[in-house]
């Protein structure tokens, strides 16, 4: 039989518990990814919030529209709300890069796996570590040849290709305009 005074004592650690999370479950969606996941918080005044949650740590949004993603170009498809200039820039060579999405040459890249930057792995010519998301810049990039699915082009993303702007009329485009003509439109 518990004394009263333990009672009451559990009564008002229950309590003060009780009360200490509330405000987490009044804030908004909770977030504990088993792995690094990346979002964005859309605030009804029009705000836009964008960051990395690593795995194991904790994200809290009071906001009403949040998305969330562990796919580093999905991601980066964000970027044409977000805009290009409102991402942290690409880390200089030597420097660290996490996962995530970085502005580089007025586009936005995906990273898929954190690593130092180096000189030789360059973001243009390194798949296993870079996306560039196309059409999230301002300025027509020149068609690359997508490795995947990941990297692949979507209905009305626009490249250069032989001197002349394209734009894909397909999802997961991942032919050149000469390759597969029917799925590129020439502007």
């Amino acid at each position: 039989m518990k004394s009263l005074k333990r009672e009451i004592i559990e009564a008002i650690l229950l309590t003060a518990l009780f009360f200490a999370l509330v405000p987490f479950a009044k804030a908004g969606q909770v977030n504990h990814p088993q792995q690094t996941t990346m979002w964005v918080a859309y605030g009804p005044d029009g705000t836009i919030h964008n960051g990395t949650t690593e795995s194991n740590q904790v994200t809290v949004s009071g906001q009403p529209n949040f998305f969330q993603t562990t796919n580093a170009m999905e991601y980066a498809s964000t970027g044409t709300v977000i805009g290009v200039t409102n991402w942290p820039a690409m880390p200089e060579i030597g420097e660290w890069v996490d996962i995530g999405a970085y502005a580089y040459s007025n586009e936005i890249v995906a990273v898929y796996q954190a690593h130092t930057r180096q000189a030789d792995w360059l973001v243009e010519s390194t798949p296993a570590l870079y996306g560039i998301y196309h059409g999230a810049g301002t300025a027509v990039a020149e068609w690359v040849q997508p490795t995947g699915a990941h990297d692949a082009y979507q209905t009305g993303d626009q490249v250069l290709f032989g001197g002349e702007v394209y734009t894909s009329l397909i999802d997961a485009n991942v032919w050149s305009p000469t390759a597969y003509a029917r799925g590129w439109e020439k502007q």
